[in-house]
């Protein structure tokens, strides 16, 4: 051998560490995404039942949806006396139905 062959070797073998990655991006494309997606459009489903019997701010939304995540589907003891006080039992009924049938199936997969 006449060149110097010691650059072909310099570098560490990364096949585990690229099949690894290779993996996580697949498993990204193939079931976080879809899973992702689909909450995406039970949430916008959600919204659009809600808003047909009560108008609501997108932050005000966004904040009720955010209650209701953490306490599986249901407002809170505070959250009915404070934020959302001026919804009526029935509101507040409806909601929690609409988020255990479009949201939380899909919150308890992950």
């Amino acid at each position: 051998m006449l060149n110097e062959t010691r650059d072909l070797y310099r570098f560490f073998d990364a096949t585990r560490q690229a099949k690894f990655l290779a993996d996580r991006v697949a498993k990204t494309v193939r079931q976080t995404l879809p899973q992702e997606i689909e909450y995406l459009r039970n949430y916008d489903q959600a919204k659009r039942r809600i808003e047909a019997f009560l108008e609501l701010p997108d932050a005000t939304y966004d904040l009720m949806m955010g209650f209701l995540r953490q306490n599986g589907g249901r407002f809170s003891q505070r959250a009915q006396t404070t934020e959302f006080a001026k919804l009526t039992d029935e509101e507040a009924s409806s909601i929690e139905a609409i988020y255990t049938e479009l949201l939380l199936p899909l919150e308890h997969r992950h």
